[in-house]
């Protein structure tokens, strides 16, 4: 082989591979929306671009500005506040897949934390999630579409609640729960068979 035949296979061979690759990283078709790239879902089989319009994500609970207390704390043995948090996606082209994965960001200051959840009939609940006290911000995404994001700000606010219970019955004395030894006298509606019902205050 001269000189010019083995140049010509080598141009010729790099216009081969370059065809192949070009082939390759072009693939578009899919069966999942994880196949595809960030922007991006598996619509019919095929990778499709997310566009402008095509839906919105919302916080049904809690609100922007919120301000979350003790006293909404789903699960007072652990620390920080438990709360539910709803998301619901709204005014979606019916081409958008349900069941689509949606990130939960939850932020303080540098501390960041995600949690991965999806949408069912287009709501999506996170139970039980934990903020930290103080300022947190919240945001929404789907998980194919990172850019594309609802955020609300939240302060979290940790009371220490202090119970008593009424000793001796409804019109009993006021008495520090903690510690306390209950006894029959102590039952609120003088029915003992569905057990002892403490007078709760704070």
């Amino acid at each position: 082989m001269n000189l010019s035949s083995f140049r010509f296979f080598t141009v010729a061979l790099m216009f081969v591979l370059a065809a192949v690759l070009s082939g390759c990283s072009g693939k578009k078709t899919c069966s999942a929306d994880t196949q595809c790239k960030d922007g991006s879902y598996c619509n019919d089989g095929k990778c499709t671009e997310f566009k402008e319009g095509d839906y919105k994500i919302v916080f049904e609970s809690p609100s922007d500005k919120a301000t979350i207390t003790s006293a909404q704390d789903l699960d007072l043995s652990v620390e920080g506040i438990q709360i539910d948090v709803k998301v619901a996606m709204e005014d979606a082209q019916n081409y958008i897949n349900d069941g689509m994965s949606v990130i939960l960001s939850i932020k303080k200051g540098e501390n960041e934390v995600l949690l991965t959840g999806k949408f069912l009939k287009n709501k999506a609940v996170f139970s039980q999630i934990t903020l930290p006290e103080g300022e947190v911000t919240l945001s929404a995404y789907l998980e194919q579409n990172p850019g594309v994001k609802t955020t609300v700000t939240v302060n979290s606010v940790k009371m220490d609640v202090t119970m008593y219970y009424l000793k001796g019955g409804a019109e009993g004395t006021k008495t520090l729960l903690e510690s306390s030894i209950i006894t029959d006298e102590d039952d609120s509606d003088g029915n003992l068979e569905k057990g002892i019902q403490l007078h709760l205050v704070s």
